[in-house]
C-alpha cells in the first residue's frame, strides 16, 4: 500500500527531496527502487578486486584488505538486498581467481584451502554463497525474538516465509561445504590438504597468515603457501591431468617419483633439509634466550652406556630448572604425536640427565626433556612444545 501526500517533508528547516518511482534510493546502504529493493550491492566488487591486484603491495596485505574490509563491506548489502544463489557463486568464483593470482597457485590447489579458516590451516577467505543466506536466516528468524510486536507479527508475513524459503534453497547442500566447519573437512580430506588435519592443534601453526608484512617478503609469503598445500612445482604435481604420459622419475637422483621425496629424502637436497633444521633450532633457541633462558647449542655430551649424546638445545633458568630440547622436522603423513614421544623418548634418560646435572650444576630432578617437532609443510605438534611455552 502506497500513501500520497500533498507536498513535501522538512526536517530542520531543509527540505527533503522526492524521488519518482524510477529513482534509486539508498538507504542502510541498501539501494531501492521506488518501494522495492534492487541489486544486493553498490560496490563493484571485480572492479575492486582489480584496484587490489594493481595495487603495490604484498599478496598478505592483499588477503589482508580482502578478509578485513572488502568483505565485510559487501556484507550488510548482500544480507539485505535482492540477490540470486548464481550470484554468490559468481562472487565467489571472482574472490578466489584474485587470490590464486596473489600467491601464483597453480591449478588443482582446492578452493577449501580458500576458504576454510585460518585456524584449521586455511587462509580464512569467506565464501559468499555458503555464509550469506546463513546470515540472511539468521535475522529473519530474529524477528520471532524481538521486543517489538510489530517486528514479532513481521515474521509471519508471506515475504519472509519466502525469503526463509530462498535461504533453504540457496544454502549449499552435501557435497559441497556450507560452514566454516566443512569447509576445513573439504581441506583435510583432500589429497594436498590431509596432511594438515593436526594444524588446530597447535597456534603457531597458522598465526603467520594472517600478518599483513611483519618480516616475510613478498615471495617467501607465496613460497610458505606453496609448500604448505604441496603446489610445489615437482614432477608428479605438474602430471596432473597427464599421469602415464610425463616422467615423474626424481630428476637429480632418479631414485623415485619426484613428489614429496624432494623435500625429506632427495640426496640433492640433503643440504637444506640441514639448514632447514638448523633454522628452526635457532628460532626455537631465540624464543627460550628472549624469556630468559641460557642456551647451549649442539653440546656433545658423554654417557657411560652410549656414544655420546648432543641435543639441539639444553637450556638454563636462574631458578635452576633446566631443559633437554631437540628438533625434527618430519614428514606430516606420519602419526606427529608418536614422532614427538619417539624423539622424546631418545633423550629422556638418566645418564644424560646426571651429566648435564654435573656439568650445569642443576639438580637433575629439575631438568625436563622435551621435543620441537614440526611437518615440513611446518605444522607442529600439538604435544607441549618448547615453542609454544616459551
Amino acid at each position: 500500500m502506497v500513501k500520497v501526500v500533498d507536498g513535501g517533508f522538512v526536517v530542520g528547516q531543509s527540505p527533503i527531496p522526492a524521488r519518482t518511482v524510477l529513482e534509486v534510493w539508498w538507504y542502510l546502504r541498501v539501494d531501492f527502487m521506488g518501494v522495492a529493493t534492487i541489486a544486493a550491492s553498490r560496490v563493484d566488487l571485480g572492479r575492486a578486486l582489480k584496484r587490489v591486484t594493481k595495487a603495490p603491495l604484498k599478496p598478505q596485505q592483499k588477503l589482508r584488505l580482502l578478509r578485513t574490509y572488502l568483505l565485510p563491506k559487501l556484507t550488510y548489502g548482500l544480507v539485505f538486498g535482492r540477490l540470486t544463489a548464481g550470484r554468490l557463486l559468481e562472487l565467489d568464483r571472482e574472490i578466489r581467481s584474485a587470490v590464486r593470482s596473489w600467491l601464483q597457485f597453480p591449478p588443482g590447489v582446492p578452493s577449501a584451502y580458500i576458504h576454510a579458516p585460518v585456524k584449521f590451516c586455511g587462509l580464512g577467505i569467506v565464501s559468499l554463497s555458503a555464509s550469506i543466506p546463513s546470515l540472511r536466516r539468521r535475522r529473519l528468524l530474529a524477528l520471532r525474538g524481538s521486543s517489538w510486536e510489530v517486528a514479532r507479527a513481521a515474521a509471519d508475513l508471506d515475504f519472509v516465509r519466502q525469503q526463509l524459503a530462498w535461504c533453504d534453497r540457496a544454502t549449499p547442500t552435501a557435497p559441497k561445504p556450507s560452514s566454516p566447519a566443512e569447509f576445513a573437512a573439504a581441506l583435510h580430506e583432500s589429497v594436498d590438504g590431509k596432511e594438515l588435519r593436526q594444524c588446530s592443534e597447535s597456534p603457531i601453526s597458522s598465526q603467520w597468515v594472517e600478518w599483513a608484512s611483519e618480516g616475510i617478503g613478498a615471495r617467501d609469503y607465496r613460497n610458505f603457501h606453496a609448500v604448505r598445500v604441496a603446489s610445489l612445482p615437482t614432477a608428479v604435481r605438474c602430471s596432473r591431468g597427464s599421469r602415464g604420459i610425463t616422467n615423474t622419475q626424481c630428476r637429480a637422483c632418479r631414485g623415485g617419483n619426484e613428489n614429496l621425496y624432494v623435500v625429506q629424502k632427495c640426496p640433492r637436497t640433503h643440504g637444506g633439509h640441514i639448514l632447514r633444521h638448523n633454522a628452526v633450532a635457532k628460532q626455537v633457541a631465540g624464543a627460550l634466550t628472549s624469556s630468559g633462558w641460557d642456551v647451549e647449542r649442539e653440546r656433545l655430551y658423554h654417557v657411560p652406556s652410549d656414544q655420546g649424546k648432543k641435543p639441539d638445545i639444553v637450556a638454563i633458568k636462574p631458578d635452576g630448572s633446566a631443559i633437554i630440547l631437540d628438533v625434527q622436522v618430519v614428514n606430516g603423513s606420519m602419526d606427529m604425536e608418536q614422532t614427538w614421544r619417539a624423539k622424546k623418548s631418545k633423550y629422556d634418560r638418566q645418564d644424560l640427565r646426571q651429566a648435564i646435572s654435573e656439568l650445569k650444576g642443576v639438580a637433575a630432578s629439575n631438568i625436563r626433556v622435551m621435543a620441537a617437532t614440526l611437518s615440513w609443510r611446518g605444522v607442529w605438534c600439538g604435544g607441549p612444545n618448547t615453542a609454544e611455552e616459551s
